[in-house]
């Protein structure tokens, strides 16, 4: 089995953000909120965006020279980049969601400003 690359470790932080969001609910903590929000971005979108840039040579090689190439394969068959791919759009899409999301609550939980 290979070793995992640096940013897995930390993308497996990712859960954190579900535990701040939790938090807030009971009463409509705004503070935890924010902390979902941040942490969302720190350990979900950032290693992503590590992991996107770490295997593109690899993507590139694969792409300009499939037969050659000496890219991982899962079962001989599918390589493991455009499977990572994958995983990267994926995960971003949840992610970015979930900013999304909880950016919207943020604003409509944060106390009216009233002239």
């Amino acid at each position: 089995m290979p070793s995992a690359y640096p940013w897995e470790y930390v993308w497996c932080l990712s859960f954190i953000p579900i535990i701040f969001s939790l938090l807030s609910f009971p009463k409509n903590k705004l503070k935890y909120l924010n902390y979902a929000y941040y942490s969302q971005f720190l350990f979900g979108i950032l290693p992503c965006m590590i992991g996107l840039g770490g295997q593109l040579p690899e993507l590139l090689e694969y792409v300009n020279d499939m037969e050659g190439s000496n890219t991982p394969t899962f079962k001989g068959i599918f390589p493991m980049v455009i499977i990572w791919y994958i995983f990267f759009a994926v995960a971003l899409q949840i992610h970015g969601f979930s900013m999304y999301f909880s950016h919207n609550l943020a604003a409509a939980w944060a106390p009216v400003k009233r002239d």
